[in-house]
C-alpha cells in the first residue's frame, strides 16, 4: 500500500514526528493486499482449477494484485474497477482495469459496471468467482435499473450527501435504483461458489451494507421514507422505480469474510501505537477508545475534546484518546469547502486548552476527507495560542469551510488515495510527560 504520509511543514518537531509515526502504524494495520494474502494462506481453494476475479472499491487494486499473485495460472479472467489514481498500477494480461469515480458516479462507472456484470454473467457454473469488495464500491458499481438514468442517480445521491445522510440511508436508496446492489450481482452470476472478501468502511461490518451489498439479497427498506427524512425531492418516475420490487433469485448464497474493518483497526491500534517510537516521536498510550464515532462531525469533535480534558494526567508518557468511526456533515446551503475529519478537528481543537501542549490527528484512512485533497488534519496547541484561532475555527464550522481554516492554521494533511478504506481515525494526545 502506498501511504506516503505528508506531514505539514512548520509543525513543532515532536508533533510532526509523532503524527507521522502514528500514521505509519495506522496504515500498517490497513494493508488490504496483505489481508488478501493472509486469506489465501488460510483458504487454498483446492476445489477449483479456475477462478475469475471481480474487484471494486477503493482497495480494489491492492486486493486484486494479491489475488493475482496467489492464483497465477488458475485465474481465468479479472475485471477491476479502481480509483483513477490507482487504475494504472495494475497490469495483467488476463485483467481489464477500469478507472471509475467517487462519490458521484459518471458514465465511465456505468461502462465499468457493465463490463463487470458481463464477466459475472459469463462465469461457468463450475468455476469459482472471487469478489473483492471495499468501501467506495457502491459508487463504482453503478448500473441503473430500467426507468432511471445516471443523472437521476447523481441528483439524488448528491442531495442526500449534502443533507448529511449516513451510509445506511444512502445505500437504501441506491439499492432501490440500481441493478447490481442488494444481491443483484450474485443474482446474475451462474457460478455455484462465490466468495466475497471485504474491506469494510461500514460500522457493524454488515455485508448487506458494504458497497450496498452486491452479493447479499437485502430487505428493500423504505427508500421513500429516507428521502422524506432528509428533505430530498425526487421525480415521480424515480419514486416508481424505488418502490417496484426486484425479481427474486434462487442462487446459493455467497460466502463472505470481512478481512479488515474499522473495529479491527481500533482493537489493534493501541498496542501498535504503544510500541517503541522512532527517534523524534513521542510515545503514545491510549487510555480510552471512543467507538464508533457517528453523527455530526462538529458535535463529535466537541465531545472528544470534553472527554480528553477529563482524562487523568499521565505520569510518564503522553495521555492519548483514540476514536474511530465515520461522522457526517450537514452542509445545507453553505458554500464552504471541507470534510468530516477537518470539521471534527476544528471542533475539538477550539475547545482544548492553549496553555498545555496537546496535539490532534484526524485521518480518513482512504486518504480522502470529503470533496477535498486532504486526508485530515494535524493541529496542536501552539496554533491556538492566539484567541483568534478559536474564532476562526468556530466560523469555519458554521460555514462548513473547514478546509480553508485548517489550511490557514498550517495543519492540512495530504496523502492522496491510499488503496484502503477503514473509516476515520482521530487521535488526541498530551505532549507533556
Amino acid at each position: 500500500m502506498s501511504t506516503g504520509p505528508v506531514i505539514p511543514e512548520g509543525l513543532p518537531p515532536d508533533v510532526a514526528h509523532t503524527a507521522g509515526e502514528a500514521m505509519v502504524r495506522v496504515f500498517g494495520l490497513c494493508d488490504a493486499g496483505a489481508a488478501v494474502e493472509d486469506w489465501f494462506r488460510r483458504n487454498e481453494l483446492a476445489d477449483f482449477m479456475r477462478l475469475r476475479v471481480l474487484a471494486f472499491g477503493k482497495a480494489s487494486v491492492p486486493m486484486a494484485r494479491a489475488a493475482f499473485r496467489r492464483l497465477d495460472i488458475r485465474m481465468s479472467e479479472a475485471v477491476v474497477l479502481a480509483p483513477p489514481q490507482w487504475a494504472g498500477r495494475l497490469i495483467h494480461p488476463d485483467a481489464r482495469v477500469y478507472p471509475v469515480d467517487h462519490p458521484i458516479p459518471t458514465e465511465r462507472n456505468i461502462e465499468a459496471a457493465r463490463a463487470l456484470a458481463a464477466s459475472a454473467l459469463g462465469a461457468p457454473e463450475d468455476e469459482g468467482v472471487l469478489v473483492l469488495i471495499s468501501g467506495g464500491g457502491s459508487a463504482h458499481l453503478t448500473l441503473p435499473r430500467n426507468g432511471v438514468t445516471l443523472d437521476d442517480i447523481r441528483t439524488v445521491t448528491a442531495a442526500l450527501l449534502r443533507a448529511g445522510a449516513p451510509i445506511d440511508d444512502l445505500n437504501t436508496v441506491r439499492r432501490s435504483l440500481e441493478q447490481l446492489k442488494g444481491g443483484g450481482l450474485r443474482a446474475i452470476c451462474p457460478a455455484r461458489r462465490v466468495f466475497g472478501l471485504i474491506v469494510s468502511d461500514v460500522i457493524g461490518d454488515d455485508p448487506a451494507t458494504i458497497a450496498s451489498g452486491p452479493l447479499c439479497p437485502a430487505d428493500p427498506g423504505d427508500p421513500l421514507g429516507v428521502l422524506s427524512k432528509w428533505g430530498v425531492q425526487a421525480d415521480r418516475h424515480i419514486e416508481e422505480v424505488m418502490t417496484s420490487p426486484k425479481p427474486p433469485s434462487d442462487r446459493p448464497p455467497a460466502v463472505h469474510e470481512v478481512l479488515l474493518s474499522g473495529r479491527m483497526l481500533a482493537d489493534r491500534l493501541p498496542d501498535a501505537l504503544a510500541a517503541e517510537p522512532t527517534p523524534g516521536a513521542g510515545p503514545i498510550r491510549v487510555c480510552e477508545t471512543v467507538a464508533p464515532l457517528t453523527g455530526e462531525a462538529s458535535e463529535a469533535g466537541a465531545d472528544l475534546a470534553g472527554r480528553f480534558i477529563a482524562m487523568p494526567a499521565a505520569s510518564a508518557t503522553p495521555n492519548a484518546l483514540l476514536a474511530w468511526g465515520e461522522t457526517t456533515v450537514t452542509v445545507g446551503d453553505a458554500a464552504g469547502t471541507g470534510g468530516r475529519g477537518l470539521e471534527l478537528a476544528l471542533a475539538a481543537a477550539k475547545d482544548l486548552p492553549a496553555d498545555r501542549p496537546w496535539a490532534l490527528l484526524t485521518l480518513a484512512t482512504d486518504g480522502v476527507d470529503g470533496p477535498t485533497d486532504a486526508a485530515g488534519a494535524v493541529l496542536c496547541s501552539e496554533m491556538f495560542a492566539d484567541p483568534r484561532a478559536a474564532a476562526l475555527a468556530a466560523n469555519a464550522i458554521k460555514n462548513h469551510d473547514s478546509y480553508h481554516a485548517v489550511e490557514m492554521l498550517g495543519g492540512l494533511l495530504r496523502t492522496g488515495p491510499t488503496g484502503t478504506n477503514l473509516n476515520d481515525v482521530a487521535l488526541l494526545w498530551w505532549r507533556d510527560a
